[in-house]
């Protein structure tokens, strides 16, 4: 859910203040550790599944706001792997 916020903020504009608030929420009550390169790879492998996707493109459900949705959101590689660093940089 973190990647997805933070994918949201740069593809929909998505507002910082609400994204920190879901970010503390969610790291106060689950537990949260860090992804090397490899376990990346493996969870975006995983993603790849996702009954959303189509033509072999993962598709995302972004947030421009809370509750306003975007269905089947594209998101390039690269920007995959930065929210993954955004991920582990965000733990505490």
């Amino acid at each position: 859910m973190i990647l997805e916020v933070y994918i949201s903020m740069k593809l929909k504009c998505f507002p910082n203040a609400a994204a920190m608030e879901i970010i503390e929420y969610l790291s106060s009550h689950y537990p949260m550790r860090p992804f090397n390169l490899d376990e990346q790879a493996l969870i975006t492998e995983y993603m790849k599944h996702d009954k959303k996707n189509r033509n072999g493109q993962i598709n995302f459900v972004l947030l421009s706001n809370f509750g306003e949705i975007a269905l089947d959101q594209q998101v390039p590689q690269e920007l995959l792997s930065q929210a993954f660093e955004y991920y582990n940089s965000n733990l505490t």
